[in-house]
């Protein structure tokens, strides 16, 4: 079956936006069951905020574009795109870029 395909930013990489996406993925279980989501962001921030949320946060790492339209991610699992040009360093929390 195919599923609509979603890709989420997980926005400014020292704000809330990283826990914003994490949680807001799996608070639902209907979200992967009906949905492919793609995040498209940094790994070391987002796994950063499930630590903290203490949200088990396990995506599937995609390779940089261009990857198959074609390829369908496990099911009710997330993929993850990082950014090749982004400069995704950690920053402190509460200091947004």
């Amino acid at each position: 079956m195919n599923k609509p395909r979603l890709a989420v930013t997980m926005g400014d990489p020292s704000g809330i936006g990283p826990m914003v996406t994490v949680e807001g993925i799996t608070s639902s279980s209907s979200t992967l069951s009906e949905h492919e989501i793609v995040v498209v962001g940094s790994a070391k921030e987002l796994e950063r905020a499930a630590r903290r949320l203490e949200i088990d946060w396990s995506p599937v790492r995609l390779p940089p574009l261009p990857w198959s339209v074609a390829s369908e991610l496990p099911s009710g699992r997330v993929g993850l795109l990082e950014p090749e040009a982004a400069n995704c360093e950690l920053q402190p929390l509460g200091n947004p870029t």
